[in-house]
Parts: C-alpha cells; structure tokens; sequence
C-alpha cells in the first residue's frame, strides 16, 4: 500500500476509535445520571434534571454507535473495493 493511503487507513481508524470512546464517555455519563436520580427525591427540580440527563445521555449514545456502526461498514467496503480494483476517482 502507498502511504497516502495507509494514512488515510490511519485516520479513519483513529475518528472510529474517537467515536468508540465517546459513546462510552455517554454510557458512563448516563449512569451517573440514573445514580443521581436514585438520590434525590422523585418530584424534585434535581431528579427532572438528572432524568434529562439521562435521556439525552442514551440518545446521543445511540446515536454515535449507529454512526460508529454505519462508519465502519462504509470503510471496509471501500477498503476491500479498493484491494479488489473496483475504486474509481
């Protein structure tokens, strides 16, 4: 492989990678969130806040792992196209 690929290779491996920390960034912040929730009282501002956090935490995961997931598989068919020939300009 030449190198302007194999740094191409490079970083789209590292933006799947950052992508695979901050989901798990969001999944660590929902729980404490959903900790927070089990600590104050159900009809509190805090609880409300917490609870929000939560969801908003679990949708913005959701998304990043379908985006994760959508990335990846485009990268490796174009990785196997290209070792097959079939990529054009």
């Amino acid at each position: 492989m030449n190198s302007p690929l194999n740094k191409i290779i490079s970083i789209t491996e590292e933006s799947l990678s950052a992508l695979v920390y901050a989901h798990q960034a969001l999944k660590s912040a929902e729980a404490a969130f959903k900790a927070l929730t089990a600590s104050v009282g159900e009809h509190s501002d805090a609880f409300h806040m917490a609870r929000m956090g939560e969801l908003f935490c679990m949708d913005q995961a959701g998304g990043i792992d379908c985006m994760h997931e959508d990335y990846d598989r485009q990268f490796v068919e174009v990785l196997c196209a290209g070792q097959n020939g079939d990529v054009h300009s």
